[in-house]
C-alpha cells in the first residue's frame, strides 16, 4: 500500500508526481507549496500517513467539491509537521457530517491516521466557502532524518 515513490524520492517528490498527475487529469488547478522540507525526511509512518490524507483530501474534491483551484501546502517548524488542503468548492456542513451518520469514511479515516500518530486534524468547511483540512503532526525526538544527495 506504500507508494514506491515515497521510498524512492521521499514525501515531497512523491506529492509533487502525485499532483501533477492530478492537476492534468482532473483540470483543477492545484498550487502546492513547501516550507523546510527539503532534504528532510520524517519517520515512515508519517510519511505514508501524510501522503494519504494529501490524496484523499484532493480525491474529495475531486469528487464533491465542484472546485477551480486548490491549494496543498507542507511544512515543517522544527520537530512539527503541518499540512493542510484548501479548496475553492462548493463546502459542505462540517459540524453536520463529522458528527452524524453522514460522516464520510475518507474523513473519518483520515482523522483516525492522524490521530493514531498523535497529531492533530482539523476540518473547516461551509456551503459557498470551500473546505480546509488542517493537520499537525510531532516528529518524535531523534527521528527527523537529514538526507543529503550526493551528486
Amino acid at each position: 500500500l506504500r507508494p514506491a515513490a515515497l521510498d524512492d524520492l521521499g514525501l515531497v517528490s512523491a506529492l509533487e508526481g502525485y499532483i501533477y498527475d492530478y492537476a492534468g487529469k482532473s483540470s483543477i488547478a492545484v498550487d502546492f507549496q513547501t516550507h523546510h522540507m527539503d532534504d528532510v525526511r520524517l519517520p515512515r509512518d508519517m510519511e505514508i500517513v501524510l501522503y494519504r490524507v494529501i490524496q484523499e483530501s484532493l480525491t474529495n474534491v475531486l469528487r464533491h467539491a465542484e472546485a477551480k483551484h486548490v491549494d496543498v501546502m507542507i511544512a515543517r517548524e522544527g520537530s512539527t509537521v503541518r499540512a493542510s488542503v484548501k479548496d475553492d468548492g462548493r463546502g459542505f456542513d462540517a459540524d453536520t457530517v463529522m458528527s452524524g451518520k453522514e460522516r464520510g469514511l475518507g474523513l473519518l479515516g483520515m482523522q483516525e491516521r492522524i490521530e493514531l500518530l498523535g497529531g492533530r486534524f482539523h476540518l473547516q468547511s461551509g456551503r459557498g466557502r470551500g473546505t480546509r483540512i488542517d493537520v499537525e503532526l510531532d516528529v518524535p525526538e531523534g527521528e527527523l532524518v537529514e538526507s543529503r544527495h550526493v551528486g
